[in-house]
């Protein structure tokens, strides 16, 4: 119940790459717990996950339940990266993330996405229920990046975060999200679902560059707020 790594001491890594899970009953790949998770001061958690298949899966393509990478400890790092995968015709959604990505309770988180196709899912292309990247501690950042993706021709939304795409709470933490050459169009409800970027006490940024999102059934491009906290922090879209 401990995760793909885990570690009380150190630093943990987990990397899924080179798997092809498609024609399944219910789920491509089932994730109950954390993908790496870390506990120790100064340590980092590392999840990797590249070049994977989940097509034509009777539920969701990719199913994660808790943070792919979570570090708890101070100064602890957490990192996620996942690219060259591909999410197609599935019952439900191409990646359905549960909780963050990567989260670090006391320390830097980034996330990146790259690569990733998510195309006529029934329900979401690629969706996740809390943060890409959730930071918190004095002056640890939260870094999400979004770039190459295409989610096309989905149920609901292509590309959706339930919360912010990167929130940072932690004293000069700042927030950034940056999306970049993403294709999001003739989704049934949104090309783009997301509340950009949330810093509690500095700068919250989020940057759209090279987005296609035409022909969505409700908007190709919605999001709810960009904010910062912190006195004199700016909070921008560009």
């Amino acid at each position: 119940e401990d995760g793909v790594s885990y570690s009380l001491a150190g630093s943990a890594a987990a990397v899924l790459e080179n798997i092809a899970a498609n024609d399944n009953g219910e789920f491509g790949i089932y994730m109950e717990d954390y993908g790496a998770g870390v506990e120790a001061t100064d340590a980092t958690a590392q999840f990797t996950m590249r070049r994977i298949e989940a097509n034509r899966n009777g539920f969701d393509g990719l199913f994660f339940d808790f943070p792919s990478a979570w570090a708890s400890g101070v100064n602890g790092t957490a990192d996620a990266v996942l690219e060259q995968i591909e999410a197609r015709n599935n019952g439900g959604s191409g990646f359905y993330h549960y909780f963050s990505v990567a989260r670090a309770d006391q320390g830097t988180a980034t996330t990146r996405f790259a690569g990733f196709t998510a195309i006529s899912n029934s329900e979401y292309g690629i969706y996740v229920d809390d943060y890409g990247a959730y930071a918190g501690g004095a002056g640890a950042d939260a870094a999400l990046t979004v770039t190459g993706v295409c989610a096309n021709f989905n149920g609901f939304d292509g590309l959706h975060f339930d919360k912010y795409g990167a929130q940072a709470v932690g004293p000069g933490g700042n927030a950034s999200f940056d999306l970049a050459r993403t294709d999001l169009r003739g989704n049934g409800r949104s090309g783009l679902y997301t509340f950009g970027a949330y810093s509690a006490d500095g700068t919250a940024a989020m940057s759209l560059t090279g987005v296609s999102a035409n022909s969505n059934t409700f908007a190709g491009i919605g999001i709810m707020g960009i904010s910062a906290g912190g006195a004199g922090a700016p909070a921008s879209l560009v």
